[in-house]
């Protein structure tokens, strides 16, 4: 598990755990996704991408915040992931992210 904390007065939890189920690569992201943790997400989004995996899911359900620097990587990594090897991907929040930058809502799934 990757673990940052963020402002050291006011510390931010933040974690990816890398799983397998089935065929896909399930990557479970807690805490806040903002300027300071946001590289380590693309980090582990990339190092899962490299094992050319048939499907990638990002699970989002236990992120408390999700900044626009966070929306940037999902939005990067979905340019990524259009071409094979990766011929699934889902970023997923159930439920959605409880303060979010709503202004920054962008599809983060391809159309295929």
């Amino acid at each position: 598990m990757i673990e940052q904390s963020g402002d050291p007065a006011t510390p931010t939890a933040f974690g990816v755990q890398q799983s397998q189920a089935d065929h896909a690569v399930v990557l479970a992201v807690s805490g806040e996704v903002d300027m300071l943790t946001a590289p380590q997400l693309a980090e582990a989004i990339q190092t899962a991408l490299a094992a050319g995996p048939p499907a990638l899911i990002v699970d989002l359900s236990k992120v408390d915040f999700l900044a626009s620097a966070g929306m940037t990587v999902l939005v990067t990594a979905n340019a990524q992931v259009v071409a094979p090897p990766v011929s699934r991907w889902w970023p997923t929040a159930r439920p959605p992210a409880g303060r979010s930058n709503s202004w920054a809502s962008t599809p983060c799934s391809p159309s295929t």
